[in-house]
Parts: structure tokens; C-alpha cells; sequence
């Protein structure tokens, strides 16, 4: 009779926790330091080009505490309305912060109707639109809007709030970062948000070949590459040929805006178009960071091309015409076997591994 009392009492609090309760999950174990977020040291063209590209706003600085709280908060799966989806869930640091899947498993277990975009460099987003779609003008706005879809998470932004709130644990990491135990959707935002402003990586071959390369990297040869990765670099810079600058700039091939690349003459999705309101822009997609591209499978908005081969096909044989087709790609690009096997080389070189067990954005 004593086993089946107990038994009962931990159903019920398995069902109490469930409906709603606070289950206070063992997030992340924080250093009694904290770890550098806020003093990075960038590489000197980065430095060169920083005014031009950093979105960081003077309203929310990086700093350690912030940070951390940020840290804290994209894993916390208390944070979605049934406890089983955190920030992390669609963004794996393994895989550089993206999803293998091609679409995402919200709370509930429906799918998203985007492949999850990766985080790196989202600090030098320089037109300082996120998503896909571009439909959040600052990083700040974009970290809240996953909370309140009810595919992904299904809180309201009230939810959120007393989420946080009623768990202890938040209280000195909200004093530590904002000089106030005090919870706001405000000060939830500015702290996830410095926390993915911080996953910056310059540990790649490519990063160490521009550090080490006296004269233009764009047109001198690497040392520490191969023929092949150099031959491949050729590809990606030439204007005249694979022309992939262009939209991936080389200092840390980040976002430049939204581009209709030909993936369709007619969109089911229409991306930026929808989400202005503006036809002109039908078709129209954000051009992803090619930083650790190599393990940010599968590709496009919608996941449709598994490898960086099919990719590179798309550009070549597979560009869809349309009103909104970029003009860079107008004309096909026209790559031999070799030279597409080349390319390929040369975009494994930005995989910098070291980034995906850098402690400070772990688990």
C-alpha cells in the first residue's frame, strides 16, 4: 500500500510539472568567472571594417554578465509552454548552430516551415535584417519572435516573463547583468541577443591564411593551402567566374541582404516579398553566412540541396528565371567537373572545428 501511495504522489507531480509548474532544469554550469564575451580579440581587417559592419547597438553593449544570462536562457527548455524546446534545440553548437533537419520540430512536434539559419557572425549582419525573411529588423527583435510562435515555442511574451521569473536561479544572473534582479522581455532579448553577437569564430584555415598572407587575399596564394584550395579560393573571388564574394563577403562571409538566387520561377514561399508586402521582392531570401558551411546541411531556406555539390549545381545548370532574379545570376556560371570539385575545397577550409567545443557557448 506504502509503494502505491508513493507511486501516485510522483505521477501526480509528473503531471503537475507538465500542466504548467516550474521544472527547473540544470541549464548550463557557469565558470565562478566569467567567460570572455566581451573583450574579443578581432583580427585586423575585422578591426579595419568594424564601424561599417557591427550592428551592435549602444543600447545593449556585450558584456560577460550579459552574456552569460544569455547563454543560460538559449538552452532553458522551461522557456517553451510545454518545457521540451529551448533555442538550442533548433541551433546545435555541434553543427554550428544550426539544424541537420530540414525543418525544424517545434513543441509540439510540428515542423517549422524554414530550415533553421545558422548564428555565426551574426554580429556583421550589415544590413541588420534576420531571418529568412528579413522580417526583424535587429537582433534584439528577432531573439523574442521564436518564443511566441506557436510552432516553435507557443509562449506569450507574459509567459515568458513569469517563466523566468519564477525560477531562482535567474535572479543574480539578472542583478549580474542589468544591475536589477528585475525580469522584462527587454532585458531577455538584450541578453540572448549578446550572446549570439559573441559566436565569432577566426579559427579557420581560410582565416589563417588571410593572417598570414602579405598583399591582397583575395588575389594572392595561400600558403598553408593546397593547389586545390587555392585554385578553389581563384574560383570563389573571381568577378569573372564563380564571382561568390559578391554576396558572401571574403573578411568574414557574412549576410549582405536578401537575394533571389533562380531556386524557383515561382515561389510557394516567397520570402522577403511576404513578409514587406512587396512583390518586387518575391522570391527573395537572406544570404547565409558560409562560415563552417561544411556542416550546416542541408542548404537554402528550405533545406532542399543536402550537399555543397547539388549547390554548386544549382548555380551552374539549375537557376530558375524570374522578374526578381538577382542580376548577378542572370548568366549562368559555368564551372568544369574539376573546378566545381575545386570550389568544394576551398569552402571546407572555412570550417574552423575549434568553434564547436569553444566552452563558452557549450551546454
Amino acid at each position: 500500500m506504502r509503494i502505491r501511495i508513493v507511486l501516485i504522489l510522483v505521477l501526480l507531480v509528473m503531471i503537475s510539472a507538465y500542466a504548467g509548474t516550474i521544472v527547473d532544469y540544470s541549464c548550463v554550469s557557469l565558470p565562478a568567472t566569467p567567460y570572455n564575451y566581451a573583450n574579443i580579440s578581432f583580427p585586423q581587417d575585422i578591426i579595419n571594417n568594424l564601424s561599417a559592419m557591427d550592428n551592435m547597438p549602444s543600447t545593449n553593449p556585450t558584456s560577460d554578465a550579459g552574456a552569460s544570462l544569455g547563454r543560460v536562457l538559449f538552452y532553458d527548455k522551461d522557456l517553451s509552454i510545454n518545457h521540451t524546446i529551448a533555442c538550442a534545440s533548433c541551433h546545435l553548437q555541434k553543427f554550428s548552430f544550426t539544424d541537420t533537419a530540414r525543418f525544424s520540430r517545434g513543441f509540439n512536434g510540428q515542423v517549422t516551415s524554414r530550415n533553421s539559419m545558422g548564428l555565426i557572425h551574426a554580429r556583421f549582419q550589415r544590413d541588420g535584417q534576420f531571418f529568412w525573411d528579413n522580417r526583424a529588423a535587429t537582433l534584439e527583435t528577432q531573439t523574442l519572435i521564436p518564443f511566441q510562435s506557436p510552432v516553435e515555442m507557443g509562449m506569450t511574451l507574459d509567459t515568458l516573463v513569469a517563466r523566468v521569473a519564477a525560477k531562482p536561479l535567474y535572479n543574480t544572473l539578472f542583478q549580474n547583468a542589468f544591475g536589477s534582479g528585475t525580469v522584462t522581455s527587454d532585458r531577455i532579448s538584450k541578453a540572448l541577443a549578446q550572446f549570439v553577437r559573441s559566436m565569432n569564430t577566426f579559427g579557420s584555415k581560410f582565416r589563417q591564411g588571410v593572417n598570414i598572407t602579405n598583399g591582397n587575399p583575395e588575389t594572392t596564394p595561400f600558403s598553408n593551402f593546397t593547389a586545390q584550395e587555392n585554385q578553389g579560393k581563384d574560383l570563389f573571388m573571381d568577378i569573372y567566374r564563380g564571382n561568390c564574394q559578391a554576396c558572401h563577403t571574403r573578411n568574414v562571409m557574412v549576410q549582405q541582404g536578401a537575394q533571389n538566387i533562380g531556386l524557383d520561377s515561382i515561389y510557394a514561399d516567397n520570402g522577403v516579398g511576404t513578409a514587406t508586402g512587396n512583390h518586387r521582392k518575391d522570391g527573395l531570401f537572406s544570404v547565409p553566412s558560409l562560415i563552417n558551411i561544411e556542416l550546416t546541411a542541408p542548404y537554402m531556406h528550405d533545406g532542399r540541396f543536402k550537399t555543397l555539390y547539388e549547390v554548386i549545381n544549382h548555380y551552374t545548370e539549375g537557376i530558375h528565371q524570374s522578374k526578381t532574379l538577382s542580376e548577378k545570376l542572370k548568366k549562368p556560371i559555368q564551372l568544369s567537373a574539376n573546378e566545381k570539385v575545386d570550389l568544394v575545397a576551398f569552402l571546407f577550409t572555412l570550417t574552423d572545428k575549434e568553434f564547436l567545443y569553444d566552452p563558452r557557448f557549450m551546454y
